[in-house]
């Protein structure tokens, strides 16, 4: 009998964790859910589920709000490193490696550090539409954008899009920065952006 080959997966961004299989059990699966209400609690809630036996695991990952007590040394809350949230999953016989989908240049890496410093923690992008009154047609425009996820909770919604205004609104309090549009970020390629990246996990990832 031929043994079969153990499932791997590299995966670029959480929400492809639902995508993968256990190497255990066909009735264990990842279940990938945002998690979204105002000011209460906002977070990314990835869970190992059996049907007969329910949630084996459960942890959520850039979390925010008011049910959520930050780490007194660090100033936000604790959170599993990817060493140890990959272990859990591998526990449960998910073979996953989490990995950049591609190396970024010097240039890149060093202006994340910088918007870092300026406490944008979230990475995205926005798309916004501009209405011309003498026209029928919508003009879409494109931006990348960091952003403060305590202050622009809908944000981690990557299906959500804020209307021109709230988007103009988040740039002037500062809670959001265009970084397409920036003197040094519009001169850099940002094709890589496909959901909402959290800066910190980049810098990790590069760095190792």
């Amino acid at each position: 009998m031929t043994q079969m080959m153990p499932l791997r997966y590299k995966i670029y961004n959480w929400e492809q964790l639902s995508e993968c299989k256990s190497n255990n059990s066909r009735d264990l699966h990842i279940v990938v859910t945002h998690v979204l209400d105002d000011d209460d609690f906002s977070g990314l809630k990835i869970s190992v589920v059996h049907p007969k036996y329910g949630t084996l695991f459960s942890h959520v990952i850039q979390c925010s709000g008011s049910l959520v007590t930050d780490d007194e040394e660090t100033g936000i809350p604790h959170e599993f490193s990817y060493d140890e949230l990959i272990k859990e999953l591998y526990k449960y016989g998910f073979d996953v490696e989490f990995s950049m989908r591609l190396k970024l240049p010097v240039s890149v890496v060093e202006y994340l550090m910088t918007i870092r410093s300026l406490k944008y923690e979230k990475l995205r992008i926005i798309n916004i539409k501009e209405a011309y009154y003498d026209k029928d047609d919508v003009l879409e425009q494109y931006y990348i954008v960091a952003f403060m996820p305590h202050e622009l909770s809908n944000w981690m919604n990557n299906l959500y899009m804020p209307s021109k205004t709230e988007f103009m609104d988040a740039l002037v309090k500062g809670y959001a920065c265009n970084v397409s549009k920036s003197p040094e970020g519009k001169h850099l390629n940002w094709s890589w952006v496909d959901g909402v990246l959290n800066i910190d996990d980049i810098l990790e990832e590069i760095s190792e």
